[in-house]
């Protein structure tokens, strides 16, 4: 008997198999139909997806066959990935490199074997597509032609295998990394959040001790900047907990016209500042409903304040108006109009 000998690039053939994650799972039906198929198409009792590791050949798919794996050194395959066309051995009892193998001598009675090598695309032979009889034989051109075929399909397979579980691995590489920087975003919200309180508590303290009214004016423009600045800080937050799929709405009750006023008093100094009027047009009965109402006051500090941005003058208008309401559910649309410069209707097609 005649072990083969290693391919010159061994080692970066193993470590091409090794890469593939494929050694030692469990079987898959892709792989079973193409050995299955092969075997009919050849009329071989056994057929075989063989990949030459170190010192084994292991099939991940084996038809006509209980053994899951041989040692190397008896391996036909170990043969056919030496070449990049088809090894037939029509006899293997007359072949001086196989008549007295284990494989041939003692079951399964290797006599015919036909194996097409799987190239993983850059010229390295992971394994083969193989079909075994127990009797001697020569495959038809046809077989042989079909053969190949099936073999393209394994290695097809194997590679999209890969594709898709790398594409898994960075999935969870990038959840991963939303959630650290949620994370980060939440620890660094709190730790502002807190010398912030203390700024804006402080500052509503002084504006009501004090009598001067151009510090009043002032306090009341660092009390405005710091309540900006916590909603910046909200705004960055739940961006961050929307990326990671963390962001959760609240359902509790709360009076939209309380809203409105708090966020009118947030905005009104910079309206102020420009002459611009804030003005809100909403069905007089229209107070208690439930939502998020910090989401709510989010959106409506960042349309309206939008709005102010972009008016030299005349009025920002908030309309409110019931959609629908049926069984306690109420829809509500928010709108915001002003006399700014607007959208062009080339960026509208965007």
């Amino acid at each position: 008997m005649q072990s083969a000998p290693l391919p010159s690039n061994e080692s970066e053939r193993i470590q091409a198999l090794k890469d593939l994650d494929i050694l030692d799972t469990a079987s898959e039906f892709l792989y079973d139909d193409i050995t299955d198929l092969a075997s009919h198409i050849c009329e071989t009792p056994i057929s075989l997806i063989s990949l030459i590791d170190s010192d084994r050949q292991w099939f991940k798919s084996r038809h006509g066959l209980a053994a899951m794996e041989t040692p190397r050194e008896y391996a036909f395959c170990a043969h056919a990935i030496l070449g990049d066309t088809l090894f037939e051995i029509p006899d293997s009892r007359k072949d001086m490199r196989f008549h007295d193998n284990p494989l041939v001598t003692g079951d399964p009675n290797v006599i015919f074997y036909a194996g097409i090598p799987l190239d993983n695309g850059d010229g390295l032979k992971i394994g083969t597509l193989c079909v075994i009889d127990n009797k001697p034989r020569q495959l038809s051109e046809n077989q042989k032609r079909l053969l190949r075929g099936l073999a393209n399909q394994v290695i097809a397979i194997v590679k999209l295998r890969r594709a898709h579980f790398e594409i898994d691995r960075k999935n969870i590489d990038l959840q991963a990394a939303l959630k650290a920087k949620a994370n980060f975003l939440a620890t660094m919200s709190h730790e502002i959040r807190t010398p912030m309180n203390g700024i804006i508590g402080i500052t509503n303290l002084m504006m009501d001790e004090t009598q001067d009214e151009q510090a009043l004016e002032n306090l009341r423009t660092v009390a405005n900047c710091g309540d900006n600045l916590m909603i910046l800080l909200n705004d960055i937050l739940d961006f961050s907990k929307m990326e990671s799929g963390m962001l959760l709405l609240e359902r509790l009750p709360f009076s939209l016209k309380i809203i409105i006023r708090n966020t009118f008093g947030v905005l009104s100094p910079l309206a102020k500042k420009k002459g611009l009027t804030l003005r809100v047009d909403s069905p007089s009965s229209l107070d208690w409903v439930t939502g998020d109402s910090t989401r709510l006051t989010q959106i409506l500090v960042n349309l309206i304040g939008n709005a102010i941005k972009f008016t030299a003058a005349g009025e920002i208008l908030l309309t409110i108006r019931i959609l629908s309401s049926e069984k306690n559910r109420v829809a509500l649309n928010f709108s915001v109009r002003d006399n700014g410069i607007g959208i062009s209707k080339a960026q509208q097609t965007l």
